[in-house]
């Protein structure tokens, strides 16, 4: 059995993909297989996949027409053999020293998930890599399964699934799969494996996997099923806090209304991407805040805690019951960006 299994869902990503497999190729610690499932990718992809595997038999290869994201990594997850996972993202790449230093803590420490750090950059439209700087788990340590629920607050916005590793046992005990979801589907995956009451978290901040912003990515995109259902990511940690029997807490309350927030804000940028005028995203919203416990969750949350300036501003404009003025700035904030 390999000491880490990559799983890799790849789909209109040729320029990027020889990047992340040359630093799989690359690590120190010979002990993994990757698993590179071709989602029906209309490029050349799946030739590259193949050409992986034909050098090095570590490289399996599934092709399947294309099922979205989630469901390339669940293929993954049904041919996976080692004792650890991780979900590699094909325009990512990995450190060199990757899967030895992991492996390395999740074996010393008995660690059924293991979180690290990661370098942020941008590549450019010339497929040039520029370092913005780098990030780290929200804490640091070993936490037992109580001790992670006295943290979990801090997690709720934690959603990636790339910058941390899983046992393979876990995950298939609580029958650990992602959903259908376009976008966000990280979270929801995670919040299933924070209902499952595993043994040993361990977090650690070396920054060991290069995440790397692209344009054309899929949080850049209108995505037509969040138009529908906009609160599954708040919807989901809500379900763990109420299994915990802790969802009046104070802290855990506070982190939920953020979440809640943080959807509502990535709702509000969805929509000014979509084809609706400007008057039905008014509407929209409108329809939205009509729900008095999202009125509730705008109350709690303070306007400092949002990152940027642009979110604070539209906070306040919630706060103020001003909707067709954040949708307004929503729309130009788009027309800057080239959105």
């Amino acid at each position: 059995m390999p000491g880490l299994t990559f799983i890799l869902p790849v789909y209109g990503v040729e320029r990027e993909l020889p990047r992340a497999l040359r630093s799989i190729a690359a690590q120190g610690l010979a002990d993994w297989e990757a698993i590179l499932v071709d989602d029906g990718s209309p490029d050349g992809c799946g030739a590259i996949c193949d050409g992986a595997a034909a050098r090095d038999a570590r490289f399996r290869v599934i092709h399947q027409p294309n099922a979205g994201t989630g469901m390339a990594r669940n293929a993954g997850l049904a041919a996976a053999r080692g004792e650890y996972i991780h979900f590699l993202d094909p325009d990512d790449y990995l450190e060199p020293d990757f899967a030895e230093r992991l492996l390395a803590v999740a074996r010393r420490e008995d660690a059924d998930i293991v979180l690290f750090g990661f370098f942020i950059e941008r590549q450019g439209p010339d497929g040039a890599l520029r370092r913005r700087g780098k990030s780290g788990p929200p804490v640091t340590g070993s936490f037992g399964y109580a001790q992670f629920q006295a943290v979990f607050p801090r997690f709720v916005t934690s959603h990636y699934v790339w910058n941390r590793l899983y046992r393979r046992r876990l995950l298939e005990a609580g029958g650990c799969r992602f959903t259908a979801h376009t976008i966000g589907q990280d979270a929801v995956f995670n919040a299933s494996v924070y209902a499952q009451p595993f043994g040993r978290l361990t977090a650690v901040d070396a920054p060991l996997i290069h995440y790397v912003e692209r344009a054309g990515s899929s949080v850049g995109r209108f995505h037509e099923d969040r138009l529908r259902d906009n609160f599954y990511i708040t919807r989901a940690l809500s379900r763990v806090a109420k299994r915990w029997g802790r969802e009046e807490d104070a802290a855990y309350a506070g982190a939920l209304a953020y979440c809640a927030v943080r959807d509502l804000h990535l709702g509000i940028r969805n929509a000014s991407l979509s084809p609706m005028g400007i008057s039905e995203r008014c509407r929209w919203l409108r329809g939205l805040m009509a729900d008095e416990r999202l009125r509730r969750a705008v109350r709690m949350t303070p306007v400092r805690r949002m990152h940027g300036r642009g979110d604070r501003v539209k906070l306040a404009l919630l706060k103020a019951h001003a909707y067709g003025a954040v949708m307004l700035l929503s729309g130009a904030n788009r027309r800057v960006k080239g959105g």
